[in-house]
C-alpha cells in the first residue's frame, strides 16, 4: 500500500489500478494536478509538468508525422540531454518502441545493434552523429537521423517538436515500451524487452526505496541508457512529482 500511495498520491490515478496504467498516464497526471510545478531541468531550461506534457505530445505527433507507427523502433544515441527524456516519454505515449543505446559504442558495435533492433529512425547527439552515420553505412541501413542541437547538420530534433500537440494513440500496459541492450561483454549485446507494466512496478519500488516525494529534489549523474539512469532515476522522479535535474554524461 505504501508504494501505491507514493506513486499515485494516495488516491490512485483517476480511479485506475496501478496494473492498468501506462507510463505516460502516470507521468501526465501531474500536468493536471500540479501543472506549474518544476518537473525536469537540463541544458539550461526547466520544464513544468504542463510544459513537459505538451512537448511530449508535440514530439509524439512529430514522430507519427515522420512516418512512425506503434510498434516501430527508434534508436536514441546521445549523451544525457532533456531530448532523450522527451523522446522516451513521447514513445511511451504513442506506442513507438524506444531504445536508448550506449553512446560510447564504436560504429561497428552500433551497426550490429541498429540492425538487430530494426530501427526505423535514429535520434543522435551532436557528438554522436558521425558515429551513427558510419554505423548506418556499415549496416547498409537508410533511415532518417534527427540531431539534437544539430544546427545545420541535417534534420534537427527541433523539427519533430514543431508538430501540433496531439495525445495520439494510447498503448496498453502490456505493450512493449522499450528495448534495452546489454553491455555485450561476452558477445553481441542482447535486446531486453520491457512493457509498461514491468516498468511501473520497477519505478514504484524505486520510489519506495528512495522515499521520493513532492518535497524531494532529484539529481541523476547516471547515463540515461543505463538502468540506473532513465528507469531508476528519471522516471521514478517524474512519477513521484519530484523535481529532477541531471548532468551530461
Amino acid at each position: 500500500m505504501a508504494i501505491r500511495q507514493r506513486v499515485t498520491g494516495g488516491r490512485g490515478s483517476e480511479g485506475h489500478e496501478l496494473t492498468d496504467l501506462t507510463i505516460q498516464q502516470l507521468v501526465a497526471r501531474w500536468s493536471r494536478r500540479t501543472p506549474d510545478r518544476p518537473a525536469l531541468t537540463g541544458n539550461g531550461r526547466t520544464w513544468t509538468h504542463a510544459e513537459l506534457n505538451r512537448d511530449t505530445e508535440r514530439l509524439g505527433a512529430g514522430l507519427r508525422l515522420a512516418g512512425l507507427t506503434p510498434g516501430d523502433r527508434i534508436a536514441v544515441f546521445a549523451s544525457n540531454h532533456p531530448a532523450v527524456v522527451l523522446t522516451w516519454l513521447a514513445c511511451a505515449r504513442t506506442g513507438i518502441v524506444s531504445s536508448v543505446i550506449n553512446q560510447f559504442l564504436k560504429a561497428q558495435e552500433l551497426a550490429w545493434v541498429l540492425g538487430h533492433l530494426g530501427a526505423r529512425m535514429a535520434i543522435a547527439g551532436p557528438d554522436q552523429v558521425d558515429t551513427v552515420a558510419d554505423a548506418l553505412r556499415l549496416a547498409n541501413m537508410d533511415i532518417p537521423v534527427y540531431v539534437i542541437d544539430g544546427g545545420r547538420r541535417g534534420r534537427t530534433f527541433d523539427e519533430l517538436l514543431d508538430a501540433k500537440p496531439d495525445a495520439g494513440p494510447h498503448p496498453s500496459p502490456d505493450d512493449i515500451l522499450e528495448i534495452t541492450f546489454t553491455s555485450g561483454t561476452t558477445g553481441n549485446p542482447k535486446g531486453a524487452v520491457f512493457d509498461h507494466r514491468a516498468h511501473i512496478y520497477s519505478c514504484a519500488a524505486a520510489i519506495e526505496r528512495y522515499r521520493w516525494t513532492a518535497e524531494s529534489v532529484g539529481f541523476t549523474m547516471m547515463p540515461l541508457f543505463h538502468a540506473g539512469g532513465i528507469r531508476v532515476s528519471v522516471l521514478p522522479a517524474l512519477m513521484a512529482d519530484t523535481p529532477l535535474s541531471g548532468s551530461s554524461v
